[in-house]
């Protein structure tokens, strides 16, 4: 399992990282999602389920602080990607807050305003001002992956840390308030939510799911479960 962090993989990531804010600065509205989704997919996710295949009987120490430094370092990464997005392409989401944590002065919103309001640029390609739904739809993802990252911290790797719930469930609760419309968000949040209040919430988080303009198969899949 050791393989999976190893340092020539770990190299691997790294350039892969650069080529991602490569692409993102010559073609963000045309290749932009696709290589943010490559880049999950291929760093942070599948090593991720890789090792919990190969977890049988359980991991040892060296391994626990190998897949928690790889979660940590995501948790980093996607942390920076959301601030270079907004300090490059502008931010003008009707004044959303992207404060990543509860205590504003410590979180993403205490950037100044200048910063965070600047007016788009160019398209590279077509010299045409770029879209912020474009803006918002990529930080919308990349919120979820947050999301997800801490999720793994608290379900796989306790015990966690007392913040990281809270800060998987902030993650999903921005991107739900982001794009209201979109429904993995609320998926995730009723796997966070277990059988609190008698399992109402999480039953009331799958239907909102699944309501969704833009709901996902797999907050179907759960809701069937949950139902039978």
């Amino acid at each position: 399992m050791e393989d999976v962090f190893s340092l020539e993989l770990l190299n691997l990531r790294i350039r892969m990282r650069d080529f991602v804010l490569k692409i993102l600065s010559l073609d963000p509205s045309k290749s932009g999602i696709k290589v943010l989704e490559q880049f999950w997919r291929k760093c942070f996710h599948e090593p991720y389920s890789v090792v919990r295949q190969l977890r049988g009987n359980g991991w040892s120490k060296t391994q626990n602080s190998l897949i928690r430094s790889h979660l940590l370092a995501g948790m980093g990464t996607y942390q920076n990607l959301i601030l270079h997005m907004v300090e490059t392409f502008g931010w003008e989401d009707n004044g959303f807050m992207l404060d990543f944590l509860a205590a504003r002065h410590y979180g993403f919103g205490s950037s100044s305003e200048s910063t965070i309001k600047k007016a788009p640029v160019l398209d590279p390609l077509t010299e045409e001002p770029l879209d912020s739904a474009w803006v918002t739809g990529a930080v919308f993802r990349c919120l979820v992956w947050l999301g997800d990252l801490a999720r793994y911290l608290e379900t796989d790797l306790s015990p966690a840390s007392v913040v990281t719930a809270a800060s998987a469930t902030r993650y999903y609760q921005l991107a739900s308030g982001l794009n209201p419309h979109t429904g993995q968000p609320y998926n995730n949040l009723a796997m966070l939510a277990g059988d609190t209040n008698w399992g109402l919430d999480q039953l009331y988080l799958y239907l909102k799911c699944v309501c969704c303009k833009h709901a996902t198969d797999n907050g179907q899949a759960n809701l069937n479960r949950y139902v039978i």
